[in-house]
């Protein structure tokens, strides 16, 4: 296994407070901190990182609606439309609240901002503060104590049941909340890491050395590509908030809307011919998945005859459609081998 620390001076969301950013989801509080960051309105502590980042993000948010159709994935599309909606309405929130020195950034900067974050964040359970400022804390909470027992005369016994009333009840305060509460942060030098299905690997903030901690099962060679997971994501979810599209995705899946008979299905259909039910009811035979799989085959290949929007976009949603009608070649071939 191998192991990568780094101290936690990434940009977190905890340093934001909500007279900055009103925006509740996290990676709009973030975003808010990585602009205001940029232009010079926080102390300039990630100047060098800043200048890492792409000056330009081309997700399919920002697609038009004819290029959303070379998708031919109208689940896709929707979910798409649907994120479009509701970060308009994040830059609203955002203009209407904005009260910095200088005019608030324009909805291109703001959705780039949001893009970066969204691409680059990691997060994961929270863990409570750090374990220097528990110690500080227990320390200030001993000196409390010995200064009441020697002011009030409190007997020595009841002054320690109460510290260790108060130490538990922070313990479980902690432990409680823990399990709600996730940490969400930008990591410079790990965020630029790509991504790959093939290889496991994990982010974890380390109480004790108050640091993050990059762990992979894979070995690689000196000189050699250092790749991560960005988790259990299907090409849909790396195109939407990503941007690309990977091959050969092991993760990869197909919406699939199924009709047996009376029996409706809609769900998720994996390259070895598991069909994931999402909603509907009744139930649909192999059969019936074959038929959907190349019903929605043909449409894809048929999408693929369109070629209006530009020719990144164009070459990117021909590289999605080939993914899907791969994943759907290989689950209608393992459903006709389970029907013989």
């Amino acid at each position: 296994m191998n192991k990568f620390s780094c101290q936690k001076e990434g940009l977190s969301d905890e340093r934001l407070s909500f007279a900055l950013c009103p925006l509740p989801p996290r990676y709009a509080k973030a975003g808010v901190l990585l602009l205001a960051e940029r232009s010079g309105q926080l102390p300039p502590t990630h100047t060098a990182y800043l200048r890492l980042l792409p000056e330009t993000l081309d997700t399919p948010v920002l697609w038009t609606d004819s290029e959303l159709d070379l998708l031919a994935n109208p689940p896709m599309q929707e979910k798409i439309k649907q994120q479009r909606r509701e970060w308009a309405d994040l830059y609203t929130a955002f203009s209407e609240a904005y009260c910095g020195p200088s005019p608030a950034p324009d909805k291109q900067t703001f959705l780039w901002a949001l893009q970066c974050v969204r691409s680059r964040a990691f997060s994961g359970p929270h863990p409570g503060p750090p374990i220097q400022q528990r110690l500080a804390s227990g320390a200030a909470l001993c000196t409390l104590g010995a200064a009441y027992v020697v002011w009030a005369h409190v007997p020595l016994e009841s002054a320690l049941n109460a510290a260790i009333a108060a130490a538990l009840f922070n313990l479980l305060y902690d432990v409680l909340l823990s399990g709600r509460r996730r940490w969400y942060a930008l990591l410079p030098g790990v965020d630029s890491i790509n991504h790959s299905s093939h290889v496991e690997s994990d982010v974890a903030y380390r109480v004790f050395g108050d640091s993050f901690e990059l762990t992979t099962g894979s070995s690689f060679q000196p000189g050699e590509q250092v790749f991560i997971s960005y988790g259990l994501q299907s090409n849909d979810t790396l195109l939407q908030y990503y941007g690309f599209v990977e091959q050969d995705n092991r993760h990869e899946r197909v919406q699939l809307d199924v009709a047996d008979g009376e029996s409706r299905a809609q769900g998720l259909l994996g390259p070895d011919g598991s069909f994931q039910r999402v909603s509907g009811m009744g139930e649909v035979g192999r059969q019936a998945l074959v038929q959907a799989g190349e019903a929605l085959k043909a449409q894809l290949l048929l999408a693929g005859k369109q070629s209006s929007g530009s020719a990144e976009r164009v070459a990117l949603a021909a590289e999605y459609r080939a993914e899907k009608i791969r994943c759907l070649e290989l689950a209608i071939a393992a459903l006709n081998r389970a029907l013989q």
